[in-house]
């Protein structure tokens, strides 16, 4: 057989037209990798992991089981999406806006900054949950001050709706943790039921709790317009269970 050349495969094919060859048989050999570092070090303690780039190849289905997914909902400007990607920079962080004006203000951020594990879906999440043919994808779900459309005639146009939280919680891996912020006291109250309701999710405050406040995440631009009025902001964290 000819040497393998790519990811695991043996490619035979200039063989086959050259001679004329007919495969009688195919044999699959398991692959395993190990981990070297120096005597006496643990797991926690590697930062940095080189490798050849067959094995980071034939280890891609495990690489991507185990990388960070965060979803940030609803991005606006992107300064909760800026935080995220540099907290995180080895996560791959997926935000969702679908207006253009706070899209363009994060692309030109993210330049500045050299931050290059952002990728933007200018589009409804719902449309991102949709297509995405996966559960257990995402380790954590951001969703910062969601319109609240306090007219009872809106209502129907907000976003955290029970069939929301249950294509959410799906979507979200085991101890995966969702966190949300709102200023709208009713809608607040309202978030709490539905998720709470949800069996596959966990008020990580206690059941019938908020968080009055959050510390070691940015300001959005709506956070500092609501703190500075003087109003009330709910933080609620969930996690799956």
């Amino acid at each position: 057989p000819e040497s393998n050349k790519t990811t695991g495969n043996i490619g035979i094919e200039y063989l086959i037209f050259k001679y004329r060859l007919n495969i009688y048989a195919e044999h699959f050999f398991p692959i395993k990798h190990n981990l070297l570092g120096i005597k006496g070090s643990s797991l926690d303690d590697i930062k940095d992991v080189y490798s050849h780039a067959q094995a980071l190849s034939q280890s891609s289905i495990f690489i991507k089981k185990n990388k960070m997914n965060i979803i940030d909902v609803g991005s606006g400007r992107g300064e909760n999406t800026l935080f995220l990607a540099k907290k995180n920079p080895d996560a791959l962080i997926i935000a969702t806006e679908i207006f253009w004006d706070g899209n363009i203000n994060l692309c030109k951020q993210l330049s500045k900054l050299r931050l290059y594990n952002v990728k933007i879906f200018s589009n409804n999440v719902l449309k991102l949950f949709d297509n995405l043919n996966k559960d257990d994808y995402f380790n954590e779900i951001w969703i910062l001050f969601p319109d609240p459309w306090p007219k009872k005639r809106h209502h129907k146009r907000r976003l955290i709706k029970p069939a929301f939280i249950k294509n959410l919680a799906a979507k979200l891996k085991p101890e995966g943790e969702v966190h949300i912020a709102t200023d709208y006291e009713p809608y607040a109250i309202e978030i709490l039921e539905f998720f709470e309701a949800e069996l596959l999710l966990t008020n990580k405050s206690g059941c019938r709790t908020f968080l009055t406040q959050k510390d070691g995440i940015p300001q959005t631009k709506y956070e500092k317009k609501f703190i500075n009025s003087g109003e009330k902001i709910f933080y609620l964290e969930f996690v799956k269970r």
